[in-house]
């Protein structure tokens, strides 16, 4: 059974089954006041059937509130490892440098440079005042899953950072995937939800097994990818949070129940 389908199609239902019961007691009761009886001796034919139609309905809108609830966004208690990312992408502060297999950052400001090593929380540390620094907060509840991630990088802008990002993720992640793809415009709420819908396809996986990183690219970006992931029942999005404790925060929009027939 469809349990899905069944909470779409049983408000409905219900629904239809009242106004087509009730319509057809109506229409017979007008047909006997009007064809068969004299007016007063059908009128509790008449108000019993007006009666039953608005406790019907009722019933159908009791149904539909007592046992689907909505909740918009949630916040998840705990981020749960996923097999596949979806990234917007700032334009990047530093630069990547690869000698004998080991990468080397680079930061714009300072021009300070940070090996990395194994130890991903050490290097989170150390690549203070960049943005690979939530770029790798991000990343570092799911790294034992990840199979795919997928980077969307605007034209003009953050797509000079795909190639360096992609580095950067198959060094910490042995065996990922990594697809790049562009977007005309991060300003552009179409683009960026055509874009979504593409990464999503091409991911070739469910929805449950998805998470969309919204904390690089601008903010008309991740405005864009939370809105797309609403759409999507099992689609949840994250977000590092810019002060400390620096968090990977984890939100879905659930349909839940908070009621049961019978009781």
């Amino acid at each position: 059974m469809d349990i899905k389908k069944l909470s779409k199609d049983l408000p409905t239902a219900f629904t239809f089954l009242a106004v087509l019961v009730t319509s057809t007691l109506f229409t017979e009761a007008l047909q006997r006041i009007i064809f068969r009886w004299g007016m007063v001796n059908n009128y509790i034919l008449l108000i019993g059937s007006l009666v039953f139609y608005l406790l019907s309905a009722f019933f159908a809108l009791s149904i539909t509130r007592d046992i689907f609830r909505l909740n918009p966004i949630k916040k998840q208690e705990k981020v749960e490892p996923h097999q596949v990312m979806i990234m917007t992408l700032s334009k990047s502060n530093f630069a990547v440098s690869e000698s004998e297999g080991r990468l080397t950052i680079t930061k714009n400001k300072g021009d300070s440079t940070v090996y990395l090593t194994d130890d991903l929380e050490n290097d989170i540390k150390n690549l203070e005042h960049t943005n690979l620094q939530q770029l790798l907060r991000a990343i570092a509840p799911h790294r034992m899953e990840l199979a795919k991630v997928i980077l969307l990088g605007s034209i003009g802008g953050s797509d000079s950072s795909l190639d360096d990002v992609r580095k950067i993720l198959r060094y910490y992640i042995d065996g990922v995937v990594v697809l790049n793809k562009t977007v005309g415009s991060f300003e552009d709420l179409d683009m960026l939800d055509t874009a979504f819908e593409a990464a999503v396809k091409d991911s070739k996986a469910q929805d449950k097994d998805i998470i969309i990183d919204v904390t690089g690219g601008t903010k008309t970006a991740s405005i864009a990818a939370a809105v797309f992931a609403l759409k999507k029942r099992d689609l949840e999005f994250q977000y590092v949070q810019t002060e400390k404790p620096y968090a990977v925060l984890a939100f879905n929009m659930v349909a839940e129940t908070f009621g049961k027939l019978g009781t």
